[in-house]
């Protein structure tokens, strides 16, 4: 590979995959090839992608990599799925290749997507992010009334099996509505709690829960899907937590005595400076990945 980076190298280009929340992983390559192999797989080049241009920080900010790539109706990533968001936050793997020689090289960075813009000519451009830098940052500690657990995690200890239920689509009158059957919980038992799809065009994806009435099966959801639902589609329902003591929060489990809430503070939250810290980068966005304060998110 040294010989290959040469100043004066020609043969070098970009090898792109980009895994979905379905699981399904799509690869692009930015040298035209209809069909490049490499390791056991094949990465489109028609269309396939550029490197429009490659930002590297002091260390305050995260290193970037600007991708442009043509999108329409059809194709590994279409013009849908980008404006609708099914391509952002997606986790991504950059590899440097030689395309006559086939050595490579794998950045030590791990990479997401950041801001996508589109054009009405179906032209897309992809901010990839490098998680690692982008984790080593100042964090503040926050302190606030609501619990500070994320429903279900160790802290909070509720286990969160029993309380998931197989459900299935019925129907959709628009994206913030769900019809669902198999659920038998009262009026509200859902609320602030998440569904996630694993059939159909939402498969992996999951959405907060706004409301929840069992006469109808219907759900309606804090933000609207991003793919159109289908009678028969399945899915898992669990329910939330609002943070607090109450019916709808730990005293609805049980759970008082790990509740780690500040009840008593004057003022509805309060941050303080703490030392540096090295989040998880390998967090899969394939879970439960709902996020009203926490309490219905799936992880």
């Amino acid at each position: 590979m040294q010989a290959s980076v040469a100043k004066d190298a020609t043969t070098l280009g970009w090898l792109m995959a980009i895994t979905f929340a379905d699981g399904s992983v799509r690869r692009f390559n930015s040298f035209g090839a209809a069909a490049f192999p490499f390791g056991g797989h094949d990465y489109a080049g028609w269309p396939g992608f550029q490197v429009s241009g490659l930002r590297e920080t002091n260390g305050s900010e995260p290193p970037t990599v600007d991708i442009d790539r043509g999108l329409s109706g059809q194709g590994l990533i279409t013009f849908t799925e980008a404006v609708t968001g099914l391509v952002s936050g997606r986790p991504v793997e950059l590899i440097v290749v030689d395309f006559v020689s086939g050595a490579s090289h794998v950045p030590a960075s791990k990479w997401r997507i950041g801001q996508v813009s589109t054009t009405r000519e179906g032209n897309a451009s992809f901010e990839l992010v490098s998680l690692e830098r982008r984790d080593r940052q100042l964090v503040l500690s926050t302190f606030e009334p609501g619990c500070q657990h994320r429903f279900g995690d160790s802290g909070c200890g509720v286990d969160l099996v029993p309380l998931t239920v197989d459900v299935v689509v019925v129907s959709s009158a628009d994206a913030n509505t769900v019809v669902i059957s198999g659920a038998t919980q009262a009026d509200d038992y859902y609320n602030l709690g998440a569904i996630k799809f694993t059939s159909g065009q939402n498969a992996g994806l999951a959405y907060d829960i706004r409301d929840w009435a069992l006469s109808t099966g219907m759900l309606k959801l804090f933000s609207p899907l991003k793919r159109p639902l289908a009678a028969g589609d399945a899915a898992q329902l669990r329910p939330g937590c609002d943070k607090s003591e109450g019916a709808a929060g730990c005293g609805r489990y049980n759970n008082l005595t790990r509740r780690l809430g500040f009840s008593d503070l004057p003022d509805d939250k309060i941050s303080i400076p703490a030392v540096e810290q090295m989040p998880d980068t390998d967090q899969s966005s394939t879970g439960w990945g709902g996020g009203y304060g926490g309490g219905g998110s799936w992880g």
